[in-house]
C-alpha cells in the first residue's frame, strides 16, 4: 500500500511521521492528514475525531511557537546593541513551551565563546554545560555548521559519555547554529534542552529556534558592519539588485529587509502579515516578497478588502456560479483562483467582513474554496500576504476580528516602522520622489537643499511616505526648481492656506518632536527608567513629567517618584 492509498492505517502512519518528522515537513504532513480525514469521512467517527483534535493541537502549538519567534524579532528590531539582541533571543527561548534549560553562545573566530548567556542553568551546572563547547554537542555544531538534535541524549552513542549528559540527566537536546557569512564558521549557537521527556522538540520547535538563530545572526552582523564603518546598513541585503524598489538606508529598514530576505528564501511560502501605519509602503513590501520569493513566476493579485461590498465580498474572493445571486449573469472566477500559483495580497485585512472571515480561515487551513452557489470545493495553491494598519489584537478583543484567523495570519509578521522612527530614510525618499516627479514633467531632477531635508525630518508626517511624496510633488509642480529649499515649502504652505497639506512645524513643535524621538531611542537602549534618567543626566521625577508631556510611555512597574 502506498502512502496515498486510502486505508484504515493511513492516519496512524501519517501521525507517526508527524511526531517523528520523517521525511516531510510538518505542513506537508498536516495537509496530508487533513486530506485523509476527507477520504475516510464518517467511518470510525471516534477515531477520526481523536486524530482531528490532535491535528488542531499540533497547529495551535506551532502557531504559538511562531508568535514567540515574532515577539523575539520585535525585540531584535528595537535592540540598540549586542546585549539587547541576546536578551531578545533569551526572552523568546524562555517563553517557548517544553524548554526547561538553555543557553545563547556567541563565538570568536576560533570557536571560543565571547558570550555565554545561560537560561535557567545554575552556577553549579554551568561548568558541565561548558564541557559541551570543546567536544560535545555545541562543539559539533560549531565544527559542522549543522543543527544537532538528540531525541534521547543518554542513549545517543555520540554524546552519552559526556559528563554533562550523565550528571544532568539530559533527555532531549537541540542546538542550532547562528549562521555565519558564506564559507565561514557559525557565529554562535542557541542551545535548549528538556530533562523530563524524550523527543520534546519536534520539527515546529526546531524551525522556530532556527528562525531565532537566523535573526540573531543578522542582527549581530549588522552591528559588526556598523562598527566597521559601513554607512548603509541595508547594503548587505541588496546584493544582486534585491529590494531595489524599497528606498532607504536606516537601521530600521535594514531589519525589515533582513526579515523579507528570510521569508522570501522559504522553499514553501507561509502566510505573511505586514503591519504598519498608513502610507509606510505595505504593498511595496508585499510586491518585494512576491518578486524575490518562490512565487515570482506566478501572478501578484492585490485587493483592498476594505473596498469590498459585504454582500459581494465572498463572491469576489472565492468566485460564484452563474445565477448564484441577484445580478450574477455569468460565472465569476474569484481572486483566489486568479492568483493560482502566485500571491494574493489582501490589503486592509482588518476590514474584511466577519461572515467572510470564517471561510477565509478555512481556505487558509485546507487550501480549498467553495464558490458561491457551487456544491463542490476547488483546490487552490495560493500564497496569502495580508496587510493592516489596524491593531488586530485589539480588534480580536473587541470581537470584530476572529482570534483563530488572527493566529493563522500571524505565522510570519513583518513590521514596517513609520518614518518618524527612521528619519534617515526621509532624505533618500524625498530625493527619489523628486526625481520621479521631475521625470514626469520632463525636467532634470532637482537638488534638495540641506535645510529642506532638515525641515522634512522634523515634520510629523502622519501619512508617512505617501504624505512625503505629495509634499515633494506639490512643491515641484509649483515651479520651485532646480533647488528645493525649506523656503519653497513655506511658500507652498502659504499658497494652500491654513488647510493645506504642507505644514512646517513651529520651533516649539519641532523641538518637542526631536525630544520625543530622542527619548524613544534612549528608552530602547536603557529600558529601566532609573538607569535612563542617570544616563540622560536628569532627575527621575523630571523624566516622568517629560515623558508624559511628549507622549512617550515609560515601562510600568517602577514608581515615578524622584531620586
Amino acid at each position: 500500500m502506498t502512502d496515498d492509498d486510502p486505508g484504515r492505517d493511513t492516519l496512524g502512519t501519517l501521525f507517526e511521521r508527524l511526531r517523528r518528522r520523517i521525511p516531510q515537513s510538518d505542513l506537508d504532513l498536516v495537509d496530508r492528514v487533513e486530506r485523509e480525514f476527507a477520504r475516510q469521512g464518517s467511518a470510525d467517527g471516534d477515531r477520526i475525531q481523536r486524530y482531528r483534535r490532535a491535528a488542531i493541537d499540533y497547529r495551535a502549538e506551532r502557531d504559538v511557537l511562531r508568535l514567540v519567534a515574532g515577539l523575539a524579532i520585535d525585540g531584535f528590531e528595537a535592540a540598540a546593541g549586542s546585549d539587547g539582541l541576546i536578551a531578545a533571543a533569551r526572552g523568546a527561548i524562555e517563553r517557548m513551551p517544553r524548554v526547561e534549560h538553555g543557553c545563547v553562545f556567541v563565538f570568536d573566530e576560533q570557536g571560543t565563546p565571547e558570550v555565554v548567556s545561560p537560561i535557567r542553568i545554575g552556577d553549579d551546572e554551568l561548568p558541565l554545560l561548558m564541557e559541551q563547547i570543546s567536544h560535545g554537542i555545541v562543539g559539533q555544531v560549531w565544527r559542522t555548521g549543522q543543527l544537532v538534535y538528540c531525541e534521547e541524549a543518554s542513549t545517543d552513542r555520540s554524546f552519552r559519555a559526556l559528563e554533562s549528559v550523565r550528571s544532568l540527566g539530559m533527555k532531549t537536546v537541540l542546538c542550532v547554529p547562528l549562521p555565519g557569512e558564506p564559507g565561514e564558521a557559525p557565529r554562535g549557537a542557541l542551545y535548549v534542552e528538556n530533562r523530563t521527556r524524550e523527543d520534546a522538540f519536534p520539527q515546529a520547535w526546531r524551525e522556530s529556534v532556527q528562525l531565532l538563530a537566523s535573526q540573531l545572526s543578522h542582527g549581530l552582523a549588522n552591528l559588526d558592519r556598523a562598527r566597521s564603518g559601513s554607512t548603509d546598513p541595508t547594503e548587505p541585503h541588496r546584493r544582486g539588485g534585491r529590494f531595489a524598489d524599497i528606498v532607504g538606508r536606516s537601521p530600521a529598514l535594514a531589519s525589515v529587509l533582513a526579515r523579507l530576505a528570510l521569508l522570501a528564501n522559504q522553499p514553501k511560502p507561509r502566510t505573511v502579515l505586514i503591519v504598519g501605519e498608513t502610507g509606510v509602503g505595505k504593498e511595496l513590501v508585499a510586491r518585494a516578497l512576491h518578486h524575490h520569493g518562490p512565487r515570482a513566476s506566478g501572478a501578484f493579485i492585490p485587493v483592498n478588502t476594505a473596498a469590498l461590498q459585504p454582500s459581494l465580498a465572498e463572491a469576489e474572493l472565492f468566485g460564484a456560479e452563474k445565477g448564484a445571486y441577484t445580478g450574477a449573469a455569468g460565472a465569476r472566477q474569484g481572486l483566489f483562483r486568479a492568483a493560482e500559483g502566485g500571491v494574493l495580497f489582501l490589503d486592509e485585512i482588518g476590514e474584511i467582513p466577519l461572515q467572510v472571515q470564517v471561510k477565509l480561515l478555512r481556505a487558509l487551513d485546507e487550501h480549498r474554496i467553495r464558490p458561491v452557489g457551487a456544491t463542490a470545493e476547488v483546490d487552490v495553491d495560493v500564497w496569502i500576504v495580508a496587510a493592516t494598519n489596524r491593531d488586530l489584537e485589539g480588534a480580536v478583543e473587541a470581537g470584530s476580528f476572529r482570534r483563530d484567523l488572527y493566529f493563522r495570519l500571524a505565522e510570519s509578521v513583518v513590521h514596517v516602522p513609520p518614518l518618524r522612527d527612521r528619519p534617515e530614510d526621509v532624505e533618500a525618499l524625498a530625493t527619489h520622489f523628486a526625481a520621479r516627479a521631475a521625470d514626469r514633467l520632463g525636467q532634470p531632477a532637482p537638488f534638495l537643499a540641506p535645510d529642506l531635508v532638515a525641515a522634512l525630518q522634523d515634520m510629523p508626517l502622519p501619512g508617512n511616505a505617501r504624505e512625503l511624496r505629495a509634499i515633494i510633488e506639490g512643491t515641484l509642480e509649483s515651479g520651485e526648481r532646480p533647488i528645493l529649499t525649506a523656503a519653497a515649502l513655506r511658500r507652498q504652505e502659504g499658497s494652500e492656506g491654513s488647510g493645506g497639506r504642507v505644514q512646517i512645524p513651529e520651533w516649539k513643535e519641532a523641538t518637542h518632536a526631536f525630544q520625543a524621538r530622542y527619548l524613544r531611542w534612549a528608552l530602547r537602549r536603557w529600558p529601566v527608567p532609573a538607569e535612563l534618567a542617570r544616563r540622560l543626566g536628569i532627575n527621575r521625577t523630571y523624566l516622568y513629567k517629560l515623558a508624559a508631556r511628549l507622549g512617550v510611555e515609560l515601562p510600568s512597574g517602577e514608581p515615578g517618584g524622584g531620586d
